[in-house]
């Protein structure tokens, strides 16, 4: 049985004693409030241990103790609801984001109340919720929050910065959604089926994940600092209206991510494969799944071996390095290239419709050889056209059909188109 104990800052011995219960005494410099019955000005765990009748120490330790336990505790987050006609039914609308006006409900109903203005301060952020009747939010003034969810389509953000803080912010969108306002603090993770498209000039530090629905972006500058890349999920999208950076890095984690627009300029890698409307660019390209052209006319500006970085990736077998085609919505497929001179080994297929044939165009200023084979595919017998616009054709796998179609080799003035190997295609040659 311990029958003394050493206080080490006095240098003194002193015998236990018992401290009456926080019930019974005042602390000094304290504001007491009553917890389940008990004083307690800090937190509750701390009010239970100590109200107990065990033999404690005075002096410095008790001190240290206390003091921890009153300090403040600061707000968590908070989920609200924008509701700017107050308790009244309905959700939603136009107005300004402050941090004065009472906008925010923390009922999802839109009517039980109380409101509240936002709290920049809040540990973390406190999540906004868009829903009800969408409209143009205006930020008077800098904003900060932790997660966004739009759960209609038609809302805007527009007005003063938007900071994103806290533990991995979401931007949940369920139809399509767009922020003008400068996006700063932390990177954040898309969710949601809608689209997001991203206007302003952002600042923040930290990657994009798309996990669901479609990003857009007006240029290179709404993906934030320099060094943020995107990553993109299966299912999902990207474009951009101008250019994205040539060091820009998309990152394909699966499946087949979809890229249009000035978002072919950038340099994307991954696990994934892309369906690409536009003409896509960057010779860097290293991604390793399948690409798909959609309908209409699409372009390419180098393509190489298996396994060799192109600006259609870098595949490494025959399955994923076969390059589609597509035809939908009554347009066929057609492919431009317009680089300088490539070879590649790898396969193409080329799918038709029955309102017209495909063609392979070289626009480009040197030789295009391809020594893989090509299907000219699709349920229609219409013609599939070989065209030497500028560049030499140089075409040396065999050339198959799945129907009768022809196949035309056409070309400028000066320009040549080899044919070679034993073809089996079985419509006729023009």
């Amino acid at each position: 049985m311990m029958d003394r104990i050493v206080d080490s800052k006095a240098g003194m011995s002193a015998e236990p004693t018992r401290e009456p219960s926080f019930d019974h005494r005042l602390l000094r410099g304290g504001r007491m409030t009553k917890w389940k019955g008990e004083a307690a000005s800090y937190a509750p765990n701390l009010a239970r241990l100590a109200s107990t009748a065990a033999p404690v120490l005075r002096g410095a330790l008790v001190s240290a103790a206390l003091l921890a336990g009153l300090g403040a505790v600061p707000a968590g987050a908070a989920d609200l609801y924008w509701d700017v006609n107050g308790t009244a039914v309905g959700l939603g609308g136009t107005g300004a984001w402050n941090t004065t006006s009472l906008l925010w409900n923390p009922s999802s109903d839109g009517v039980t109340g109380p409101m509240a203005s936002w709290n920049n301060a809040a540990v973390g952020g406190d999540n906004a919720f868009f829903n009800g009747t969408a409209g143009t939010v205006t930020l008077a003034g800098p904003m900060t929050a932790h997660n966004l969810t739009f759960g209609v389509a038609g809302y805007t953000i527009a007005g003063s910065t938007l900071t994103l803080t806290g533990t991995t912010p979401t931007i949940s969108t369920a139809g399509t959604t767009t922020i003008s306002s400068v996006i700063a603090g932390s990177g954040f993770t898309k969710v949601g089926a809608g689209g997001l498209t991203l206007t302003g000039a952002n600042t923040f530090i930290g990657d994009i994940t798309v996990s669901a629905g479609g990003l857009g972006l007006a240029s290179d500058a709404s993906l934030g600092a320099a060094g943020n890349g995107v990553s993109l999920a299966n299912g999902t999208s990207i474009s951009s209206t101008s250019a994205l950076a040539a060091s820009r890095v998309i990152t394909i984690v699966s499946g087949r991510a979809v890229a249009s627009s000035g978002a072919l300029t950038a340099r994307f890698t991954g696990a994934g494969g892309l369906q690409v409307l536009g003409t896509i660019s960057n010779d860097a390209n290293d991604y390793t799944g399948q690409t798909v052209f959609g309908q209409g006319t699409n372009g390419f500006t180098s393509v190489a071996d298996l396994g060799f970085a192109s600006s259609l990736g870098a595949p490494t077998d025959a399955a994923s390095g076969t390059i589609t085609v597509s035809a939908g919505g009554g347009v066929s497929g057609n492919l431009v290239y317009s680089g300088d001179g490539d070879s590649s080994n790898r396969n193409w297929s080329f799918n038709n419709t029955s309102s017209g044939g495909n063609y392979l165009q070289n626009a480009g200023t040197g030789t295009l050889t391809l020594t893989g084979g090509i299907l000219a595919g699709g349920a229609y017998g219409l013609t599939m056209n070989f065209s030497a616009a500028s560049g030499d054709m140089d075409l040396l796998g065999v050339i198959s059909s799945s129907a009768a179609r022809a196949i035309a080799f056409t070309g400028n003035a000066g320009r040549i188109i080899t044919v070679g190997n034993a073809n089996t295609y079985t419509g006729p040659t023009t």
